[in-house]
């Protein structure tokens, strides 16, 4: 046999238990207990076992609401040290429904002890509170959570964090869709490294559509002042993108644009950095129906940039303005029943503006076609 074969020849031992119990008609049990060891053949620390328990009890107040308690513990051993720990996660959630609408309030703490690796051991904790209401053509959800994750050996990794979520949609001769939310991050002793995310989206579509997105990120000390700090002056980071849309038959044409920026609030100017881009174009796209049956959608889309980036010679920045057209489209026709010929071409080509200040081997531009065709089967 080959040393390949023999490194990986190993016995396996495997079982599984499971049990459902039920105390009453508003309370069961769950339990279920799973072991695993492998022994390689060469006996070297790659011997491991697994031991998985879970417990999960259901215990339902009402016809609308019930608590659900669950333990889950893993036992990992072996010579390996990456593989000899043991981790506990216990969990309790109280759910709540009333109609379409739905509450979950939900504590999960969970605790990872390794044997050797004690730089890697943590507890962490995680609190969240959860609501989803649906009308007939309305929904709304509101998602918050707060959570904490700790280091006993390595503090230095310690956070904690800060989620919330608004997401709200409606669907009819208008369709729109809304999503705020704001992503916190706190190293309480590694303050350099804390930030905030904040991103917007909204996406309207009828006889006139939009859609928008943005997203910040603000450095906590930014504004603090500390001439200490290791990371200071650490810019802020914004990416936006916006298309908008004016129905001609069965295409939307209208305009689009695009920046990203590092932004320095500190410099002389704060926007010229090297990296930071705007764009501007415009975009085409739908679906034609023909009487024969034939369905075509297309789309293409011209951008035209402002690129800042830093010459080779004297670190200065250059602008260059790239351009960018892309264009696909997919025509599809019925053969039988079920059974759809389809073909699609592809196309982009990028002028990138770019000379020997910015690059030693300039690539002036990039440019490929695809096409591809074949028999799609539809069933249901």
């Amino acid at each position: 046999e080959d040393e390949v074969t023999v490194n990986n020849d190993y016995g396996r031992f495997q079982f599984n238990a499971n049990a459902n119990y039920r105390l009453s008609s508003k309370t069961n049990f769950i339990y279920r207990y799973s072991f695993l060891n492998n022994d390689y053949d060469t006996g070297d620390e790659r011997d491991y076992s697994i031991q998985k328990l879970s417990a999960i009890a259901n215990l339902k107040l009402n016809d609308i609401s019930k608590f659900v308690l669950s333990m889950l513990a893993n036992f990992e051993s072996s010579d390996s040290e990456f593989h000899n720990f043991s981790s506990l996660l216990p969990s309790v959630s109280y759910q709540r429904k009333i109609g379409d609408k739905r509450t979950n309030l939900k504590f999960r703490y969970e605790n990872l002890t390794y044997k050797d690796l004690e730089s890697r051991d943590y507890d962490r904790m995680f609190l969240s509170y959860l609501i989803n209401n649906r009308d007939i053509n309305k929904r709304k959800i509101t998602d918050l959570s707060i959570s904490s994750k700790t280091f006993p050996n390595n503090e230095i990794s310690d956070y904690y964090q800060l989620k919330t979520r608004f997401t709200s949609s409606t669907i009819g001769e208008n369709n729109q869709r809304k999503s705020l939310s704001l992503f916190t991050n706190v190293f309480p002793n590694a303050e350099d490294n804390n930030f905030t995310d904040f991103r917007f989206d909204r996406n309207i579509t009828s006889e006139m559509s939009s859609n928008f997105s943005v997203y910040y990120r603000l450095w906590h000390d930014l504004f603090t002042g500390n001439d200490n700090s290791t990371n200071y002056n650490k810019p802020s980071i914004v990416d936006l993108s916006a298309k908008f849309g004016f129905k001609i038959g069965p295409i939307r044409v209208g305009p689009s644009f695009g920046l990203h920026a590092i932004l320095d609030f500190d410099a002389d100017e704060i926007f010229k950095r090297d990296g930071n881009l705007i764009r501007t174009g415009g975009v085409a796209e739908g679906i034609i129906l023909s009487s024969s049956k034939l369905n075509i959608s297309i789309m293409a889309a011209y951008d035209y940039g402002f690129v800042y980036d830093t010459a080779l010679t004297f670190s200065e920045l250059e602008e260059r303005h790239p351009t960018t057209i892309k264009l696909t489209s997919t025509i599809s026709a019925p053969i039988v029943r079920n059974i759809e010929l389809i073909g699609r071409i592809n196309y982009y080509k990028i002028n990138t503006d770019m000379d020997e200040k910015i690059s030693i081997n300039p690539i002036e531009f990039t440019e490929q076609m695809s096409f591809q065709f074949g028999i799609r089967y539809r069933y249901n």
